[in-house]
């Protein structure tokens, strides 16, 4: 039948959950190896003197540096996902507070409330690195322009506007905050889109269905626009398919059966059963519905769920 289609998608809940740890501990892995980083940094920025009067602070943090960072594989459940995800966590706390010690030992001629503010903005500083591979792909700009408050509050704490340097300190590290929950909640949909396109490309393919080129972001620098595929199918013409990140639109040149007719026996309904049929060994569960808009052709409207397999979500975080 021509028209339009799309669906929603939605994970069953230990898929859902899966994709949730997975999250997570790609989270605590950027953010861990960022705060590797900046110990490395404040190490070389501290005098071989300051660090014998301080020994016990600077090895903890070669002690941390040293932590064996643990390790996931495909295959594992949600419970031992989040499993790793706290030991993680509890590595990248851990971390943070050794920053802050280095912080200290680093400033240590400074004000108190001095060495407290700086510490705060390295914290503050550390949380933006963990997620600023995900800003730099989904708000473009962002990471740079937060960054450059944050280092223009060094030269505030210099002054000793110490009021100015808490509010903003406090008002970036929520803007932070935010913005990871929003690009990580992006990010997600992405690797479940992406899961989805391949599992349909080869559903397509097992249908004898060919591909006319490759599949392509409607808007070239904007991953949150659609993905568009197009199939021949020979038999039935061509399919467009519109793969946004909340679900699927497509439209056919698969012929409608009657007004009367049912669904078992209508060509169109027909068809994309098949297709949803075959989507589900991959854990895609979708269901065509007509979608009819004044004026136009009738269209359909795909609405389903997709049960991500744990391997197949790393796969596409991977890819």
């Amino acid at each position: 039948m021509s028209g339009v289609k799309c669906s929603t998608i939605r994970l069953e809940p230990e898929r859902k959950a899966c994709q949730e740890a997975l999250s997570k501990i790609s989270t605590f892995l950027s953010s861990n190896q960022a705060l590797r980083e900046r110990m490395d940094v404040l190490l070389k920025e501290i005098p071989e003197g300051v660090k014998q009067s301080f020994h016990g602070g600077i090895n903890k943090a070669k002690n941390w540096q040293t932590i064996d960072t643990p390790t996931h594989s495909t295959g594992m459940n949600s419970n031992e996902l989040n499993i790793i995800a706290t030991k993680l966590q509890s590595i990248n706390d851990a971390g943070k507070e050794v920053i802050q010690q280095l912080v200290e030992i680093k400033e240590v001629r400074r004000e108190a409330k001095a060495k407290e503010l700086i510490g705060n903005i390295e914290t503050v500083k550390s949380d933006l690195a963990g997620i600023e591979t995900l800003l730099n792909k989904w708000v473009p700009g962002k990471s740079e322009s937060i960054s450059n408050v944050l280092n223009g509050l060094y030269s505030e704490v210099e002054k000793g506007d110490f009021p100015t340097v808490e509010k903003e300190t406090n008002s970036t590290k929520i803007t932070i905050t935010k913005l990871g929950q929003e690009v990580t909640s992006l990010q997600q949909q992405d690797d479940q889109r992406s899961y989805v396109l391949e599992s349909l490309r080869s559903v397509c393919k097992e249908m004898g269905w060919k591909e006319e080129g490759e599949p392509k972001l409607q808007e070239r620098n904007n991953p949150a626009s659609p993905i568009l595929h197009e199939v021949n199918t020979y038999s039935a013409g061509k399919i467009k398919f519109q793969l946004s990140l909340e679900g699927i639109r497509l439209e056919s040149d698969i012929p409608q059966g009657k007004d009367t007719c049912s669904r078992e026996k209508d060509p169109c309904y027909k068809e994309f059963d098949n297709l949803s049929d075959r989507l589900k060994k991959f854990g895609v569960v979708t269901k065509f519905e007509r979608l009819e808009a004044p004026e136009e052709e009738p269209r359909l409207i795909q609405k389903g769920e997709l049960d991500l397999p744990d391997e197949a979500i790393e796969m596409s975080r991977e890819a």
